[in-house]
Parts: C-alpha cells; structure tokens; sequence
C-alpha cells in the first residue's frame, strides 16, 4: 500500500511538474520585462511568480508525506527574514482577501531587521494554509497577521518568534480548539 502511493504521488508530481515548469518560465519572462508594465500588472506579476515557486514547493512536500509516515521528515535550520517571509505572505494571500472584498493586513513593525532560525518553506506552508482558511470562513471585515517577540535575550540573541492570524470570521467551534 505504501508503496503503492509513493509510485501515485510520484508520478501525480511529475506529471504536474510539467505545466508548471511553463507557467513559471512564462511568469519569470513577464517578470523580466514588468518595468513595461503599470502598478497593478507588476503586483499581479509578482503574485504570479511567488505563487508558482510556491506551489512547486508544495507538489516536492507532497512527496514527503511518505516520510511523515515513516517518521523521516526533519525540519530545516535556515536563516528566515520575517520582512521576507511576510512579503510572500502578503502576495499570495492579497488576491484572494481583495476577492472578498476583506480587510487584509500583515503587522511586523521592528522585525524587520531580524533573521530567525527556522524552516521558511514549512513556516511559509503553515502560514499560507491558516490564512487562507482566516480568508475562506471570513464573509466581511478583516485577516490580521501579527508577529511580535516574547522571551527577548540580548546576551544570547535569541528570541521566540509569535505569529498570530487574527480574523472577523466564524471561529473554531470549542470543542476543537484544544
């Protein structure tokens, strides 16, 4: 069975590789060339571009599902710029909260500067997905992302990093919360 969905998930990627290879040529060509273009061409350029290597990302995590199961998944220990990372954010997601005619904000004044120890692929996966659903069960007002510091050490330059999704939207029932 295991291996069974390897072989499916192995070619279901490549398969979709392919389009997407296009796509994304198509969409570093416009990018080259976006000084021709108006304000709102090049935001959307930009979306295109970061949306595309975003989904190639995530058909190679589709082929780590198979290592979840196995327990082989290890999280990366790479320098993650949060002015960078919520940059990524913001083009993914403005589409979709602009769709909805909601409110879309990211906070993360004074962090600008700072780079964390971290997964950014999955950091950027898990955020992607908590916003996008902040968007999808929100019909009016407003998606909040806000990062701040907690546990501030000078002396050892380290930090925790929280990042909150904050929205107008229904809410998690209290029996899933936990």
């Amino acid at each position: 069975s295991s291996k069974s969905k390897m072989d499916f998930l192995a070619h279901m990627s490549h398969e979709i590789r392919t389009p997407l290879t296009t796509i994304m040529g198509i969409a570093e060509i416009l990018a080259r060339r976006a000084s021709s273009f108006g304000d709102k061409e090049r935001t959307l350029i930009k979306s295109l571009v970061t949306s595309s290597s975003t989904l190639k990302e995530l058909i190679n995590d589709v082929l780590d599902f198979s290592k979840i199961d196995s327990g082989e998944i290890t999280l990366e220990k790479n320098p993650v710029q949060i002015a960078h990372l919520m940059g990524e954010i913001i083009s993914i997601m403005t589409v979709q909260a602009v769709e909805k005619n909601l409110e879309f904000k990211v906070e993360h004044e004074g962090l600008d500067e700072l780079v964390f120890e971290g997964d950014q692929t999955r950091l950027r996966q898990i955020l992607i997905n908590l916003v996008g659903n902040a968007i999808k069960f929100t019909q009016h007002g407003s998606v909040r992302v806000i990062c701040t510091l907690t546990d501030l050490n000078i002396t050892e330059s380290a930090a925790i990093l929280n990042i909150r999704v904050i929205d107008t939207g229904i809410g998690v029932p209290p029996q899933y919360q936990d």
